[in-house]
């Protein structure tokens, strides 16, 4: 049994324009799921921090933090 690893990505020509792009807006929308999640659970602490102008950003980091017990 051989294992055979393809040279280019299987992902329709279509859909890779979605992968690809991350969603517009991606920190605020980040921001509103933990304001929201909060609301839920507020043991949660959670941080955003994007890097980038504005929300034109190319990384997004979520931390998740809870209180020691």
């Amino acid at each position: 049994m051989s294992f055979v690893v393809p040279d280019a990505g299987t992902l329709p020509t279509a859909k890779q324009q979605l992968r690809l792009a991350g969603p517009v807006g991606l920190a605020a929308t980040a921001r509103d799921l933990t304001a929201r999640e909060t609301e839920c659970c507020s043991f949660f602490t959670f941080t955003v921090t994007a890097a980038g102008p504005a929300d034109d950003v190319e990384t997004v980091v979520l931390d998740v933090a809870v209180p020691a017990q």
